[in-house]
């Protein structure tokens, strides 16, 4: 069983590389394992690993783009979408520090910070936030979830134009609406 646990949070991205385990698609784009659903768009394509290697802009830095094959990647219009899923042993106040952490690279980072508060939803509760690194057009929408018994984690990422903005946040909140730890 593995400990998480948050007492450095150099860069936000640390945060980000969680061990995912096995998902399957349906035709309805509703994923589904033993421990966990989702559901995403319609629309949504799934992009592979391989494909993934291959930015369409080699020197532009993507999340969704990177030699890291983990998690679940997906393309819905142009928001590129990606879901990492664990299970572990979180403790308890692993959503606060990460907020904590968060506001505190917020204050010593030149990139553009939006944290919201954390969330109960059903049986888990989230963070969501929003960054924007100040040398890029790009803005991220993150996704920290956390069953209640601190067992099982979800985190998801949204990679955007600014001018996309409305509609990333519909996708995740949709999303957010979906999540069925079981």
């Amino acid at each position: 069983m593995w400990i998480f646990k948050i007492k450095y949070m150099n860069r936000l991205l640390g945060c980000f590389i969680i061990t995912i385990f096995s998902n399957c698609v349906t035709a309805q784009k509703t994923i589904v394992s033993d421990k966990l659903s989702y559901k995403l768009p319609k629309s949504a394509e799934s992009i592979s690993a391989t494909s993934r290697l291959k930015p369409d802009k080699p020197d532009k830095y993507s999340i969704i783009q990177t030699n890291n094959k983990s998690g679940t990647a997906f393309q819905i219009d142009d928001i590129s979408f990606l879901v990492h899923s664990s299970e572990g042993t979180l403790l308890k106040n692993f959503l606060p520090d990460l907020r904590k952490s968060l506001n505190y690279d917020k204050q010593m980072s030149s990139s553009t910070y939006k944290i919201q508060e954390i969330t109960k939803l059903n049986n888990f509760s989230y963070l969501l936030y929003t960054y924007k690194f100040s040398t890029s057009n790009k803005e991220y929408l993150m996704l920290f979830a956390v069953d209640d018994s601190y067992t099982k984690v979800l985190s998801a990422v949204a990679e955007y134009d600014e001018h996309d903005s409305t509609k990333a946040e519909k996708i995740v909140n949709d999303f957010i609406k979906s999540i069925k730890f079981k």
